[in-house]
């Protein structure tokens, strides 16, 4: 295959593998930032990595990624830095974290080391005083030396497996064609910048982790499954009340999460979202006030269920000026799925209509011939009648927006939104349309103020609670202890257990879901204290073997006494409840 076809028609697994692999420049990230997968770069070890280039796409990576990506020097400074997005779970796991006997007493209350840690020495392993964890198996290379004989073959057969990006597809494949070329004159011929529109979504994760995301209270109308997904009549009395998927604090974002498994075409937007959008050029769309409830957050700010038309995008072609293919996906998950080639339409399309009429025949035909595939559809371009400024996409119904959309959105309103390029859609209208839209005016002036909220007084209480036991744990009187077999453990945790919850354990019998752990194997956990901070150094009692414990917590109080009552710790949506 030559590397040109090959960029055309797998760009996908292109750009994948160069920002893994490759040594990318500073200068060409900053050109093409939105075109790069941010995934991927994460885990590249190649780059020059330092703060100003952490700090500047902090929004942007995927930080657990980074956490055990050994090409950065995670040093106590660089940790203290950015130590809101970073998890010891898997910095713990990084083979080249500088561990030194100081590194490890500055972080003794949150280290972790693995046994394959480069510096690990059996000294070190002794000022550690715990167990290493267990090191990683590598990721196995499904591709070998001999299918680079038949490069069209291995994209073909090996498709899935290079979704998964391959170090040796890169060095024998990619590397060897791109050597002598200049990879910013390859980006440059791919796309066409005349004209640029982007993706754009709620950020899903920022520097405390998962955003937080919202529900509808009640019965929700967006269940209801519509072939064509249009816009939903909805009352003015719609509840959004806060959702159990988000890591961290409580905080509020102009574009929360808000989800459906019926993929409509719907936000959930701020007022001053709202207000941005009215003055651009939009499809037929509606705007419902909803009435939110966050968790523990006051706002008076308003927000919005911004709603379209489903594929806009494709509703709104010049169907004289592009022709259609198709293919068919085997399987669900994207990643997992096998797919047939491309096959053109040959009956004449000359409208939406028409275009799903062929779809359903075909379907039809699939059905009765007793195949459950999908079918997936594309034009050969999106030449577009109309010069809006927001479009859906039929591909789970995401939202595209137009430059001076996305640049206005930015300006006013920056780290709120998620944007990526749109480009490999190759969208149109035309050149003298779209000149024309670049000279608009926007008149935003003291109409756009950020949303206001203040979290509630009993989580700011928790939350100097738990900054002043960080810095300093507070001693324990003598008196504190009664000399029984959990006083070791105390001592050692700095924590007092109450009597009542003694007595409970002796008896074995708390829980059957839940193995007790030996007295020894008592440990502190702040996992969830970034969103429930009363939880800071929680005592764990008790596990279930797929990630959910029982513990105690902390006295209201108290920085060294715990709570008798005992608390379910949900690992998978991050819930406390009481038991």
């Amino acid at each position: 295959m030559r590397f040109d076809i090959f960029i055309d028609k797998h760009w996908d697994i292109f750009i994948s593998h160069i920002c893994e692999f490759h040594p990318l420049n500073t200068e060409f990230i900053d050109k093409f930032n939105y075109e790069l997968s941010w995934t991927s770069i994460s885990k590249n070890q190649n780059l020059k990595w330092n703060v100003d280039s952490l700090e500047k796409y902090e929004n942007r990576f995927l930080w657990h990624e980074l956490a055990w990506n050994s090409g950065i020097n995670w040093s106590t400074d660089l940790i203290k830095k950015f130590n809101k997005r970073l998890d010891w779970y898997y910095l713990g796991r990084n083979n080249k974290l500088p561990i030194s006997e100081t590194f490890i007493n500055e972080h003794r209350k949150k280290i972790f080391i693995i046994e394959s840690n480069v510096f690990l020495t059996e000294q070190l392993e002794k000022v550690y005083g715990k167990p290493l964890l267990p090191a990683l198996k590598g990721k196995t290379e499904k591709i070998l030396i001999d299918d680079f004989n038949d490069v069209d073959k291995l994209l073909i057969d090996k498709n899935k497996e290079l979704r998964q990006n391959s170090r040796l597809f890169y060095e024998n494949y990619i590397k060897k064609e791109i050597e002598g070329r200049n990879l910013n004159d390859i980006f440059e011929s791919k796309f066409d910048y005349s004209q640029r529109f982007f993706f754009m979504q709620p950020i899903e994760n920022d520097e405390y982790g998962l955003t937080p995301e919202f529900e509808v209270d009640g019965r929700n109308p967006f269940d209801i499954l519509q072939n064509d997904r249009n816009i939903i009549e909805l009352k003015n009395n719609l509840v959004l009340k806060s959702g159990s998927l988000q890591e961290g604090k409580s905080r509020l974002l102009e574009m929360p999460r808000f989800s459906t498994f019926s993929y409509n075409p719907i936000l959930l937007v701020s007022e001053n979202i709202k207000t941005i959008l009215e003055q651009f050029n939009l499809p037929d769309y509606t705007l419902t006030l909803v009435k939110l409830k966050p968790k523990k957050i006051n706002t008076r700010d308003k927000f919005y269920l911004l709603q379209i038309n489903h594929d806009t995008l494709t509703k709104e072609l010049d169907f004289e000026k592009v022709h259609f293919s198709y293919r068919l996906k085997k399987g669900i998950i994207a990643s997992q799925a096998s797919y047939s080639e491309w096959k053109n339409i040959e009956t004449p399309i000359t409208s939406y209509a028409d275009l799903q009429e062929f779809l359903n025949n075909l379907n039809k035909e699939l059905k009765n011939k007793g195949m459950r595939e999908s079918i997936e559809f594309r034009p050969s371009e999106f030449i577009l009648n109309t010069k809006y400024d927001l479009y859906s996409y039929s591909v789970h119904n995401k939202f595209i927006v137009s430059e001076f959309l996305k640049n206005e959105l930015e300006k006013h309103l920056p780290s709120q939104i998620s944007f990526h390029s749109a480009q490999l859609l190759s969208i149109k209208i035309e050149q003298e349309q779209y000149d024309l839209m670049s000279k608009r005016e926007i008149d935003l002036i003291d109409k756009v103020t950020r949303i206001k909220y203040t979290n509630a007084s009993e989580d700011l209480f928790y939350y100097d609670k738990m900054q002043r036991l960080e810095e300093a744990d507070s001693e324990l009187p003598e008196n504190s202890f009664k000399g029984d077999e959990f006083t070791n453990k105390e001592k050692e945790l700095n924590v007092v257990l109450p009597e009542k919850f003694k007595r409970l354990f002796r008896k074995g019998n708390i829980d059957d879901e839940y193995e007790l752990l030996s007295i020894d194997d008592f440990y502190i956990q702040n996992e969830f204290a970034d969103r429930i901070p009363e939880t800071y150094k929680s005592l764990i009692f008790a596990e279930n073997g797929c990630g959910d414990s029982l513990g105690l917590i902390l006295n209201k109080k108290s920085d060294y006494k715990l709570k008798s009552q005992i608390y379910e710790f949900l690992h998978e949506t991050g819930e406390v409840e009481k038991k």
